[in-house]
């Protein structure tokens, strides 16, 4: 009797030191560990969801990149014209005053040349600008049942399930496609090619599954913006349905 009670007294002290040597190292730590941990959890909201389920009206496409064509090709003409204008008011007098002008008459022919030069340059960092910072503070939002059945009505709305591939197979949500997440860099060229705010949503078997997650954060480093994750997962899903079915 007498030894177990030395042996639980040794244990308590030697946990009791371990636990003040731990503290006491985390608090001196440069990077100290959380002792409680904190999930910030974003989901995404209704009017998103709501906007997303909208497909475009891809007739309207044609007409505005045909237009957008027609206005490039009038600002492409504009300078020429106004160029020209002051090119056939300048021959009466070439005295000094219309030597300041002159560098623009002389490079007429260039400047027409660099205009769409000086348009596409300009485009080109304001793309990759937008897209760094979205790509660095881009996070997966979490979605609702609900807000899953209202994003199924927009087939441009790709799911991605993150379960394997006999799990898929049993059953999934919609015309969603198999990316086992521990074998996404095998399935890269399935998604390389894809715009990168194409609308997409990872879910798994839900509840402690972290598969969709970690799907989700796959696409992120890959550049997608739009990624959601289905935090209830392929057995809500499944339950939800035989239950509206009833």
């Amino acid at each position: 009797m007498n030894r177990t009670i030395i042996f639980l007294r040794e244990t308590a002290i030697i946990l009791g030191v371990s636990a003040i040597l731990a503290l006491s190292y985390n608090a001196f730590s440069p990077k100290p560990l959380p002792l409680v941990r904190t999930e910030t959890v974003t989901v995404a909201s209704d009017s998103l969801i709501t906007a997303l389920a909208q497909k475009p009206d891809s007739s309207t496409l044609p007409a505005q990149s045909s237009s957008e064509s027609a206005l490039s090709s009038q600002d492409a003409q504009t300078p020429k014209s106004s160029t020209n204008a002051p090119s056939e008011a300048v021959p009466p007098s070439q005295k000094t005053p219309l030597q300041q002008p002159a560098p623009q008459s002389s490079s007429t022919p260039n400047s027409a040349k660099t205009t769409p030069q000086a348009v596409v340059t300009q485009s080109t960092p304001q793309v990759q600008t937008n897209s760094a910072p979205a790509t660095a503070n881009a996070k997966a939002l979490e979605i609702r049942f609900d807000q899953v059945e209202k994003l199924l009505q927009n087939p441009d709305v790709l799911f991605i399930d993150a379960r394997p591939k006999h799990e898929f197979d049993l059953g999934h949500i919609g015309s969603a496609i198999s990316i086992y997440t521990p074998e996404f860099e095998q399935n890269i060229p399935r998604v390389i090619g894809l715009p990168r705010d194409k609308p997409i949503v990872a879910y798994c078997g839900g509840g402690a599954c972290e598969l969709s997650h970690e799907l989700a954060d796959n696409l992120l480093k890959m550049g997608f913006t739009r990624v959601f994750v289905y935090v209830g997962g392929w057995n809500e899903w499944k339950q939800k349905r035989e239950s509206l079915k009833q």
